[in-house]
Parts: C-alpha cells; structure tokens; sequence
C-alpha cells in the first residue's frame, strides 16, 4: 500500500523535528517526602476515586479519657509537698505559650514542630489572635439593581452558578494554593472575577462579544507574572514582618463566591488579622514589580507627595470587588520590589461599587453567561 519492498528503519530522534515546544501534559508538582500518597493501580474501580493509599494501621491503645492539666496537677502536689522547691519554677515554665498552628495541631512557637511542620510558607503566624479567622464573606454589601429575563439556556447555564452558603465557604478553604487548584481554575470559569472587572467597567466602544472571548481565553503565563507568583511569598513576608514589624497574621486565602451575587468571585491574595485596626480582619492585595522603584509603575500617582493607586486604574476595581465580595472593610495593597515598596490602606467606597457592579451585572446577563 505504501509502495515499500522493506519494513524501514525506526528515524532517529535527531532526525526528526524538535518537540520542546508542545506540552508534556499535566504538569507533576514537586512536593515534601512526607506528604506522598504512595497507592496502586486498580482497574476494577467503580468512580473516578484513586484507590486506597498505603497508611499506618496502627492505633492508639490508651484511653483517649482528657489528662488533667500540668498546672492542676502541680497545685495538688504542692498542696502535699508546700516545701518542694522546684514546684514554682516548674509552675512558671506551664504558663500559656504563643502557639502555631501546624500539620499536627497548635504548637508552642519555637518547638521543633512549630517550623518543621508548619502548614505552609504562605501562613505567617506572628501574634496569638484570641479571633478564627471569619468564613467568607463576612457581610452582604450587594445591592441588584439589574433586571433581566433570561432565555432558557441561559437560566440553565445560571442555576449551575449558584452555590450554597456551606459549599462556597467550603470551596474557599479547599482553594487556598489558588491557581495550582483545579476546582480554583473551575470556579474561576463560569463568573466574573476581580481581576477582570477593571476591563470590563473601563470599556467604551469595545466589541462586547470579542471582549467575552478573551476575558473567558486561557490566560498564558507572562514571564512577569510568573517573577510575581516566585516573589509573591517573599513580600508577604516583608509586609508582616518588616513592614508591619511582626504586630500582624497573614493568611492565604482561596476563591470566594458572594453568595448573594454568586456570578461575581475573587481570589484575593492574602487575609490580614491587624489588632490595631477596626474590624480586626481585612485583605491584602500584593503587586510584585521588576521596576527599581514604585514611581515608575504606571498604576500610581504623586498627590501633594503621596504616592497612591489610581482610582480609575483596574488594580483599584480590582481592590474594590475584593472588597465587595469578600465583605471585608479594608485591603492593604502592597507594592513590592528589590529596592523599593509602597503600601497605602483600600477602605471600602460603598457608591463607587454599586456603579462599577451595575456595569457588570448587565455586561453578565447580557453577553458572558
């Protein structure tokens, strides 16, 4: 059929054309030898669930009954032993430590466990907080002024959007490493979400279709979106603990669904618990730039010597519907660089929002969904 007298000799690989260029597939992330999952093949599965991992089977044979405490059970034996001399050191040394949370628990800052298994390099611990950090969002600040009749497609396509306030609070928790999340990407998918509401309000004559087309595009990695993921950590840490000089918490923080307007979400990068501010909790929203200095960013300004974002930039709407979503009060928006920094304090502006979320409730309704 080939019109060949022999079978042909298998090509060389140096003969054939390069394929760097296509992608390998799904991407294995590197990971710690204690968090592998070590588990077979079994063909014969009924779902999509991975088999059952290898695991210790050991138990704990004691009677799980609560031990009474150090400090109780020093008094009673001081009540016996008045002349112990050791008794109120060892009193002193029980008293309440600062702890971290870790992999296995809460423990005392500065034990072994409390650095070598902590939950991740993106939870900066600094002070005891007697708050948990609040399920998000905290409030309900949307007001829909927007009415449509939708078509039967798009009503189906829109009861798929909707969430239950338990499933949204637990998809935010499950999404925290955000875009290394399958669900994250997912979710992401189907809404309008901060990061693009700054093209969608700023948008004049734009082709309404064409616009729906790229803001719903794969999103393609730019080298300097991927120094800001790198350095992401680094000025956080920065902003906690030299900025803020270790006095706050920061917190990763996955997508957030209002469950009121359940087509709106953001991701924002950081959740801050800050004693010194009024409520407790807000955001942090952190821009890694590879300019020497924060004046040459093109997203700030100089009024009367005060360098601040531009309130008609989309990183400001993007800080706003934050904000909006999340129900919180106020962000910290963090520039960050190697030889320069900014940090200037978001309140949230009520007004500005209902006219930026008017805009893209019928930019949804009409052409996204």
């Amino acid at each position: 059929m080939l019109g060949l007298k022999a079978i042909p000799e298998d090509i060389a690989k140096t003969s054939l054309p390069q394929t760097w260029h296509k992608p390998r597939g799904q991407q294995i992330e590197p990971a710690e030898v204690q968090c592998l999952v070590v588990h077979g093949y079994h063909s014969k599965t009924d779902d999509d669930s991975p088999p059952k991992s290898v695991k210790s089977t050991l138990y704990l044979p004691v009677n799980r009954e609560e031990f009474p405490s150090t400090q109780a059970l020093l008094e009673s034996l001081e009540e016996e032993i008045p002349e112990c001399q050791i008794i109120p050191g060892l009193k002193e040394s029980c008293l309440p430590h600062q702890a971290l949370a870790t992999r296995y628990g809460n423990f005392p800052k500065g034990s072994p466990v409390s650095y070598q298994q902590k939950l991740s390099s993106t939870y900066i611990y600094n002070i005891v907080s007697p708050y948990d950090v609040p399920d998000l969002p905290v409030r309900n600040v949307m007001k829909n002024n927007y009415n449509a009749v939708l078509t039967e497609e798009k009503l189906i396509k829109f009861e798929d959007v909707k969430l239950s306030l338990q499933t949204l609070i637990k998809f935010e928790k499950q999404t925290r490493l955000q875009s290394t999340s399958p669900l994250w990407h997912k979710l992401r998918r189907t809404r309008i979400t901060a990061s693009k509401i700054g093209r969608i309000y700023s948008r004049q004559r734009a082709d309404p279709v064409k616009l729906v087309e790229n803001l719903k595009k794969k999103t393609v990695q730019t080298e300097a979106m991927r120094l800001g993921t790198v350095n992401e950590p680094l000025a956080a840490e920065r902003y906690a603990n030299h900025i803020k000089q270790g006095n706050v918490n920061v917190l990763p923080c996955g997508i957030v669904v209002n469950f009121w307007c359940p087509w709106l979400a953001a991701s924002p990068d950081r959740i801050v618990y800050d004693p010194q501010k009024n409520p407790y909790f807000g955001l942090l929203e952190i821009k890694c730039t590879v300019k020497s200095s924060v004046l040459e960013v093109d997203y700030v300004q100089n009024q009367q010597g005060q360098i601040c974002l531009k309130r008609n930039h989309a990183y400001y709407y993007q800080v706003l519907m934050q904000l909006a979503v999340t129900g919180m009060e106020w962000c910290d928006f963090f520039i960050w660089s190697n030889n320069d920094e900014h940090l200037e304090t978001i309140q949230f502006d009520a007004d500005m929002w209902q006219t930026v979320k008017d805009k893209a409730d019928a930019f949804y309704f009409e052409y996204y969904i």
